[in-house]
């Protein structure tokens, strides 16, 4: 064990979840502003039929970094409790599977969106006008998706060992490499949807190539043999069981994304297909300073968990509830008193930006409840706890959200669709809220800390 993984047992809860939070928020924010860059530059260039089809094209983008996530956010809550119990033979044999899984599920990928495409963009309500700029951009994420897959899983591995700094800056020079090409390929090149997508990749390519260099040249844990590439069944399986809850949360965007973009096409029309592409963005930005603090938290909470230091759990699981909430609460001011500067971001046209304001001050009313469900889903990944996890993660997009979506529709129209994001929200806050309470390892850290602050008070 390394001295930064020693840290995660032993340092200051505040000072720790601090220095593993802030390169996290980093590195987030990098690897949402791929999606983000392409998204305003094409929107700039092409107009807001091109943003119409960044909306189909998202939650396809999507599916591919989930299928990532869930191998990294699995392999890595088993890599943090294996160290924390100092059981290395399993962590590396979990590194090596990780490897593995990432890089047959990239080629299935591959395999099927090159047959399914256009079902595909059939399926996510894509009209006649948008399925040419969303086909141009997929056609070459999806042929090349291997570095989305491995960027999205590695990262997540190399926070595990206690080093978020190097996770989040290599995503950060790979996306410098899109910010650079991104309008080289637009606006000079003038290449379309697909010079966005090719700039995509490149910068993604980059950031795999200094991981590789990394693991290989420097002390990191994840440098392992051959042999552990070699597919184990048991540990497979408890990676894709964690990962599972990560997986969900992130595609039931996509399938919420073929309920949603079906409703539009019936009740909005192609000008709210583009206030419903900027959307995602916006709501995926605000949101990634509180999952930036759940991603400083799940190494924390593993290895803790892992040692069985529940007090250090509780700790860590209250500092970052607290935190998240007041930086929801920011989120939620910045999209009611400036959304009409955040949707000229996205495309000058003056009819996308009216129709936009209220769509935006509406759907982000409630951002603070949101921020309960994702560290509720972070805390039972650190724990190992599947089926709960999967619940939160179920719980705002499939269970509630659609069903809503589709009931408010029917009688507001376009409007309807975006006040069943907020009511929603508040639903599955209530879900996830009532879960932690019953949570007995929250309840003994909670017993833990209150002793220990009994103890030091007669001192």
């Amino acid at each position: 064990m390394n001295e930064r993984t020693k840290a995660l047992g032993t340092e200051s809860i505040g000072k720790l979840l601090y220095k593993m939070a802030l390169p996290s928020f980093f590195g987030l924010i990098v690897g949402a502003l791929y999606s983000l860059i392409d998204t305003i530059f094409i929107g700039q260039a092409l107009g807001p039929l091109a943003l119409g089809g960044m909306a189909i094209a998202f939650p396809v983008m999507t599916i591919i970094t989930a299928i990532g996530d869930m191998i990294g956010v699995g392999a890595a809550s088993i890599l943090s409790r294996a160290l924390g119990a100092k059981e290395y033979e399993k962590a590396k044999h979990v590194i090596g599977n990780a490897f593995t899984a990432t890089i047959f599920s990239s080629f299935a990928i591959t395999v099927l969106g090159i047959l399914l495409m256009q079902p595909l963009l059939n399926l996510f309500g894509a009209s006649e006008s948008i399925i040419p700029f969303a086909k141009s951009y997929l056609e070459v994420i999806i042929l090349f998706n291997v570095g989305i897959g491995f960027v999205s899983s590695i990262n997540n591995l190399v926070a595990a060992e206690g080093n978020p700094k190097v996770a989040n800056g290599v995503v950060v020079i790979g996306m410098l490499v899109n910010l650079a090409l991104d309008p080289l390929f637009l606006f000079v090149f003038k290449t379309g949807m697909e010079g966005a997508a090719y700039a995509t990749i490149i910068g993604y390519a980059v950031a795999g190539i200094i991981f590789i260099v990394y693991i290989l040249k420097g002390d990191s844990i994840l440098r392992v043999g051959f042999k552990y590439l070699r597919i184990n069944g048991r540990i497979l399986i408890e990676i894709f069981k964690i990962g599972t809850s990560s997986f969900i949360r992130q595609i039931s965007s996509s399938v919420v994304a073929i309920v949603i973009n079906n409703l539009i096409k019936r009740y909005g029309g192609d000008m709210a297909f583009a206030v419903y592409g900027a959307l995602n963005q916006i709501m995926m930005i605000l949101f990634l300073p509180s999952m930036s603090i759940v991603e400083g938290m799940l190494p924390i909470v593993g290895f803790n968990f892992g040692a069985r230091k529940l007090g250090r759990v509780y700790k860590t699981v209250k500092l970052s509830m607290i935190s998240t909430l007041l930086i929801g609460l920011v989120g939620y001011a910045v999209g009611l008193l400036f959304p009409d500067f955040i949707l000229s971001l996205f495309s000058s046209d003056p009819e996308f930006i009216e129709s936009g304001i209220l769509a935006v001050r509406i759907a982000l009313c409630a951002i603070p409840t949101v921020i309960v469900q994702i560290v509720g889903a972070g805390i039972y990944q650190s724990f190992g706890k599947a089926k709960e996890a999967i619940l939160i993660s179920l719980s705002n997009d499939i269970l509630f959200l659609i069903p809503v979506s589709i009931l408010l529709s029917q009688f507001w129209g376009v409007i309807g669709i975006w006040i069943a994001f907020p009511v929603t929200d508040v639903m599955s806050c209530f879900l996830t809220t009532w879960l932690l309470r019953r949570e007995e390892h929250l309840k003994k850290g909670r017993m833990i800390v209150k002793k220990e602050l009994a103890g030091s008070e007669m001192n």
